[in-house]
């Protein structure tokens, strides 16, 4: 793909944009899931998941005292690397907690408060890998929040290979339930409740493309809140000619993020054709060895762009809005950090994205999907919500009212005016006595 305008790099990313959108059979395979969980509760949640899975469920969650037995079964320098994980987590979050405002005047006060969420839903991705970092991801800003009651739904697992890993996670995060139901049955779960799951009151965390949609799906109908739309993944990397020597690193950055699987998608965009024709025959020549899961993935879901300029590039990313951006070489470096349309940014060869999805400390719950111009990396704020608070004196009252009741008569509106009037003639009998 070539760019050699502003125009055409917009186009461009638009273009790509428009090609990884979920077809209409999805969204109407979400409903009929959904549906059926609001109608068939737990019963609904044991068929689908034999139907979808594979795998027929004797219960459908997991205990303290089980969560427990699977973690024992986790290797120390794993234990040990999650710890790690969390204590770079929670030292990059901690700072970010918000706080409140109080505005005093004339007798009268105005409050923002921020309190935690009662309840809330961790999704966590399962399939052919385990994602305990995930489950940091999420518990962690949300313990610093003040949630208390936090629960995992995750795929199931055959042998327990996979679980055990999510198992300590919630363990060292202090996540005391585990549900071992996944896809949009569990979003539905979730929104609606059953019989044996209470309905939270935010649903976070990555997912496929079905997981996507059915939070998506929820939102709208006003039945839970959700994080942003954490879809498939995606990385899109800017490289200049200076770049050239890093060829190998880019190859492998791009390559990484296909190991995700189905719909993750990959962007290569330079100014340099050399650059990108390196690059292209490195990922033919590394492709052979990193299996054919990856292969196929890189196969269908990889595009290179070439722009006229080193500054297009930039034009590219705003307009494409990835969910990871790496930035390497000197120019687009530069680029990059003040890049606004990103769900996080890694700027320098050293910067792997995968430091970022698992010790760091930044957040690996993003948004995708070209969402980066509107929404945010998951935060200790997704868990907390505004409450507003007023309490006005008779001298405000007074002082307000003929404002107040002018504005709602321009509106049409006389009881919201005789509210206001009411208050404000009161105010000025007391004054007069």
């Amino acid at each position: 793909m070539e760019c050699s305008d502003a125009d055409g790099c917009e186009a461009a990313a638009l273009k790509l944009r428009d090609m990884q959108r979920p077809d209409a059979d999805a969204e109407l395979a979400v409903h009929r899931i959904m549906e059926r969980v609001r109608r068939g509760g737990d019963r609904s949640l044991f068929e689908l998941t034999e139907e979808l899975d594979g795998i027929r469920l004797k219960k459908l969650m997991l205990d303290t005292d089980e969560i427990g037995e699977l973690a024992s079964d986790v290797d120390d320098d794993v234990i040990e690397a999650m710890k790690t994980a969390s204590a770079n987590i929670t030292r990059f979050h901690s700072d970010s907690r918000p706080s409140g405002s109080l505005l005093r005047f004339d007798g009268s006060w105005l409050e923002r408060s921020y309190v935690p969420l009662r309840r809330v839903g961790i999704y966590v991705p399962g399939g052919i890998y385990a994602y305990p970092s995930t489950v940091l991801m999420a518990s962690v800003p949300a313990k610093i929040a003040g949630v208390d009651d936090l629960v995992i739904f995750t795929p199931p697992d055959r042998d327990g290979s996979r679980i055990r890993y999510i198992a300590a996670a919630c363990q060292l995060s202090g996540v005391k339930r585990i549900f071992t139901v996944g896809g949009a049955q569990a979003i539905a779960a979730m929104a609606y409740g059953t019989e044996s799951i209470r309905r939270v009151d935010k649903i976070v965390g990555p997912g496929n493309m079905y997981v996507a949609k059915a939070k998506a799906a929820a939102l709208s109908m006003g039945l839970v809140g959700t994080d942003s739309i954490a879809g498939p993944t995606e990385i899109l990397v800017i490289a200049d000619a200076t770049a050239y020597s890093e060829m190998e690193m880019i190859a492998y950055e791009l390559l990484a993020q296909m190991e995700h699987g189905s719909g993750a998608t990959a962007v290569l965009c330079s100014d340099s054709s050399e650059l990108i024709e390196g690059v292209l025959k490195l990922l033919g020549e590394i492709i052979s060895h990193s299996g054919k899961r990856t292969a196929m993935n890189l196969e269908r879901n990889f595009a290179s762009v070439h722009v006229r300029s080193p500054k297009l590039m930039g034009v590219f990313a705003e307009a494409y809005a990835p969910e990871h951006l790496f930035a390497v070489g000197t120019v687009a470096e530069e680029i990059a950090e003040g890049l606004r349309n990103a769900g996080s940014v890694f700027i320098g060869k050293y910067s792997s994205v995968a430091f970022g999805d698992y010790i760091s400390g930044t957040n690996h719950i993003l948004p995708t999907m070209g969402t980066a111009r509107f929404s945010s990396p998951l935060q200790v704020s997704d868990f907390m919500k505004v409450v507003e608070r007023q309490k006005l004196s008779s001298v405000t009252a007074e002082k307000l009212s003929g404002f107040g009741s002018n504005l709602a008569e321009c509106e049409g509106l006389r009881i919201h005016s005789l509210c206001m009037r009411l208050r404000g003639d009161r105010a000025a009998a007391e004054k007069r006595r």
